[in-house]
């Protein structure tokens, strides 16, 4: 397994908001957008609940903080795909990323719902929104 960080684009905003790239365990696939994008290449956009925990919460968990945000990423120049069971809950395992040549293989592991395998040639963080404790920031408005 590839770092991700390492070539996903915009990476650096992830990692700098989490303070290190995540584990994805809990997170949620809120959504999935498949685009033919004729006479462009194929692409899928996907939106993400994801929270987690600091790095210090692991060893001192009262002083570990847990953020959440909405991720955008995007899969551009699709080459395969595979999803299958997407529910009302869709929470995930893990993600995994693998870099075989050219080709960028994304497996999220599911703990509830979907399975998702996506290769592609790019991919591209492509926002990153933080949710505060606010009541009203619920992710019925995204």
């Amino acid at each position: 397994m590839n770092h991700p960080a390492d070539f996903i684009e915009k990476a650096a905003q992830v990692t700098e908001f989490f303070g290190h790239w995540p584990a994805f365990r809990g997170s949620e696939v809120i959504s999935v957008f498949f685009y033919r994008n004729y006479p462009m290449e194929p692409k899928a956009q996907m939106r993400l609940y994801v929270t987690e925990k600091s790095p210090g919460s692991f060893i001192f968990p009262r002083l570990g903080k847990t953020k959440q945000a909405l991720l955008e990423v995007e899969f551009l120049d699709i080459v395969n795909t595979l999803f299958t069971g997407f529910n009302s809950l869709n929470t995930l395992a893990e993600i995994r990323f693998l870099r075989t040549g050219n080709i960028l293989r994304t497996e999220f592991i599911p703990s509830n719902g979907v399975k998702i395998i996506l290769e592609s040639r790019r991919i591209r963080i492509r926002s990153l929104k933080k949710l505060e404790e606010d009541p009203k920031d619920t992710l019925d408005k995204f």
